[in-house]
């Protein structure tokens, strides 16, 4: 916050408090991280605001070399009043913002009434449709029957809404040899460990 009220182009509104997460992703064995949310004017263009950004990173050692991996700092551009922007270089509004809660959380405590243009929903909205929404399974990769069962199966144990895929469906009924039910329940057992992980944060 500091490195940005420094830029004649940039005033700090307001801020957070700070949040402590768990990690999401990324290497195993990781601290804790701490998470939190600013609210700023600026004359700047969403590009110019990302170079800002990157500067501060690199200015307090960042270092880009594995995605999701510990590091010093990471500031993103969440939103940019009611600018939908996709480009090679940014994305606004950020495409993870929706579902993270670590992200949100600090959000509401500034910037409540700010919507998210993609969605018509205010932050607090947002929020709120975390605790309230039916939860969904995503898998994708692999042969169909396999992915199909495996989907089936996750989505009971965490009761999840289980949406067939009809493509999944029919060439699951084609097959002759059923998939090996050892293989299954191992993948299945991986995989729910990963998404209790992620859970837990």
């Amino acid at each position: 916050a500091e490195s940005l009220s420094r830029h004649p182009e940039i005033r700090i509104e307001s801020r957070s408090a700070y949040y402590s997460t768990q990690p999401i992703g990324g290497p195993s064995g990781q601290d804790e991280f701490l998470n939190a949310c600013i609210l700023c004017e600026t004359s700047l263009s969403p590009e110019s605001m990302l170079r800002e950004l990157h500067a501060i990173e690199d200015q307090l050692g960042r270092i880009r070399n594995e995605r999701w991996a510990p590091r010093t700092i990471d500031l993103d551009l969440l939103l940019y009043d009611q600018l939908i922007l996709d480009t090679p270089q940014l994305t606004v509004p950020h495409p993870r913002m929706t579902f993270r809660r670590f992200v949100l959380t600090p959000a509401v405590e500034i910037a409540a009434e700010m919507l998210h243009p993609p969605t018509g929903w205010t932050v607090r909205e947002l929020l709120a449709r975390l605790d309230t929404a039916q939860n969904y399974l995503a898998i994708s990769g692999g042969a169909y029957p396999l992915g199909s069962r495996i989907a089936r199966e996750s989505s009971d144990r965490l009761r999840c809404r289980f949406l067939p895929d009809s493509k999944a469906r029919e060439f699951e009924e084609s097959l002759e040899k059923p998939v090996s039910h050892e293989n299954w329940h191992q993948q299945v057992t991986i995989l729910l460990a990963r998404r209790i992980d992620l859970g837990k944060a």
